[in-house]
């Protein structure tokens, strides 16, 4: 099934920022990227100024990303029933986050197993000095418990293999820069995998460097925007880009882009309706005006939704 794709650009010094959000059956293009690069592997890792390096490790490992899991559970409704999966859990944060954000869904959560069950719980993710295309150390054992303790199931997979699961089976699929260390064919099966886990009401969000991000990507196969935009098509996905809120605390990595795939059913009914409601206001005469607002009034109750004050689920 097909989805959408509304792009949007800013530059953000040093680097650009995108968020990609995929609806259903409405697409239009991206400019196209500069150059004819199709994909690009870093082999040098640029320093970062010592004010942001000397805190990243700590940032990384500790603080989730709420802005991005936000995004995750705004595409959760509240107290229903919904099945979620996190590609590449690393220290577990965002998917401990969501529990806090929406604690009434289904988590799953996997990532590599460790290739020995003696080594230590890594340092630093994204380690300076790793080599063009190695993955970064799994901390599936390091982990995994702490996720299990709230509730989140943990299953060993190395990506980008098959996914372990039927057909339909999630509502939201995300990843946060875990699709990045692929080359071409195998991201693309990868991509198409998600697509045929997702329902047919289900969301892709992710997050990745690309091409404008190269001196901070080191280890990585990273492909421009349009390339993205081509994957994420031939998986069967229409994408959505729109500009990212700007965060205060932004590093000195800058910030990458959010590609959000969203395969709502009949959404773009909704958004035609809605077009049209606004046509129809915009050009209504004096004569016809409580015809419109009679719409609008009935367009608002159908779109809104009350939420409980109290969680339909405890906290974990």
């Amino acid at each position: 099934m097909a989805r959408v794709a509304r792009l949007k650009w800013i530059w953000q010094a040093p680097r650009m920022v995108l968020v990609v959000v995929v609806l259903n059956h409405r697409t239009s293009f991206a400019p196209p990227d500069a150059g004819d690069l199709q994909s690009i592997r870093v082999v040098h890792h640029a320093a970062a100024p010592p004010s942001g390096a000397s805190n990243f490790d700590k940032l990384v490992r500790t603080e989730p990303d709420r802005e991005f899991v936000a995004r995750v559970a705004a595409k959760l409704p509240h107290c229903e029933q919904r099945a979620v999966l996190e590609l590449g859990f690393g220290s577990g944060q965002e998917a401990l986050e969501l529990r806090k954000q929406a604690p009434w869904v289904e988590i799953t959560a996997l990532d590599r197993p460790a290739e020995s069950s003696k080594r230590s719980c890594p340092k630093s993710f994204d380690r300076p000095g790793r080599r063009p295309g190695e993955l970064p150390a799994s901390s599936f054992p390091c982990y995994a418990p702490n996720l299990q303790k709230h509730n989140i199931k943990v299953i060993p997979h190395t990506l980008p293999e098959t996914l372990p699961f039927p057909d339909g089976s999630f509502d939201v699929v995300f990843s946060r820069f875990s699709l990045y260390y692929f080359q071409e064919e195998a991201l693309a099966k990868l991509l198409t995998d998600i697509h045929r886990v997702l329902r047919p009401e289900g969301s892709l969000v992710f997050m990745i460097k690309t091409q404008e991000n190269l001196k901070i990507s080191i280890g990585k196969v990273l492909f421009p925007r349009a390339k993205w935009h081509s994957l994420l098509q031939g998986a069967g996905f229409h994408v959505q880009l729109e500009e990212p809120e700007r965060r205060a605390e932004a590093m000195w990595a800058g910030k990458p882009w959010i590609f959000e795939a969203v395969r709502p059913r009949g959404q773009h009914l909704i958004s035609e309706i809605d077009e049209r409601v606004a046509w129809l206001a915009a050009t209504a005469t004096s004569d016809d005006s409580w015809a419109v607002s009679e719409i609008l009034a009935q367009r608002k109750q159908e779109s809104e939704v009350l939420l409980p004050q109290f969680p339909c689920a405890p906290d974990y």
